[in-house]
């Protein structure tokens, strides 16, 4: 006649050392807490993007033949290339007054079409838009590196980001923290 396991654990003894350890399991946990929430907070940072739509198309217009699309397509390469040049972060940098270029740039050919988008990603939502309408304003001044018959017009105009990227919660990561640590210190 073996006693089951619960019969051998005391849960008045149990409950008494975690009330009497209540403080220590509590200061732990906020302890955890504020190192998660200082980390999430110096670590992770939100960032937002903009875009535009471009379309390339020859200064001479009008004939939309197979050969005028290639030869725009091949230009809307040529300018994704101009777009990621330091040339180009330089420029945008003396219109906008800064020292130096920190946001985040792509460009992306719509294969098989003249059509070509600009992402800039950046860490506030009002500097990702002055770069890209900077960047929109100094790309034709490069441009003639590239073709003097192709010219590049914007299809969709960037808006300004209402919302960042991805979000990580502060609160959320802190709170999680808190409860793992104080389980963690009472199951301990």
């Amino acid at each position: 006649n073996n006693p089951s396991l619960l019969d051998q654990i005391d849960l008045y003894s149990i409950l008494r050392d975690v009330l009497r350890n209540l403080w220590v399991i509590v200061l732990g946990a906020i302890a955890v807490g504020l190192i998660v929430n200082y980390i999430a907070r110096t670590e992770f940072h939100n960032t937002y993007s903009t875009a535009a739509t471009f379309v390339v198309t020859s200064k001479t217009g009008g004939n939309y033949s197979y050969n005028n699309l290639q030869a725009a397509s091949t230009m809307a390469e040529s300018y994704s290339n101009i777009l990621g040049s330091n040339l180009l972060k330089k420029k945008v940098c003396q219109d906008l007054g800064i020292s130096s270029f920190n946001a985040k740039t792509s460009s992306k050919v719509i294969p098989g079409t003249n059509l070509m988008t600009l992402n800039v990603t950046s860490s506030t939502p009002r500097m990702a838009y002055m770069t890209i309408r900077s960047i929109m304003r100094t790309i034709n001044s490069l441009t003639i590196y590239v073709s003097d018959n192709m010219v590049m017009e914007v299809l969709q105009e960037p808006q300004v980001p209402t919302k960042p990227d991805s979000t990580v919660s502060v609160t959320r990561q802190t709170r999680r923290a808190f409860l793992i640590a104080a389980a963690v210190a009472t199951a301990g």
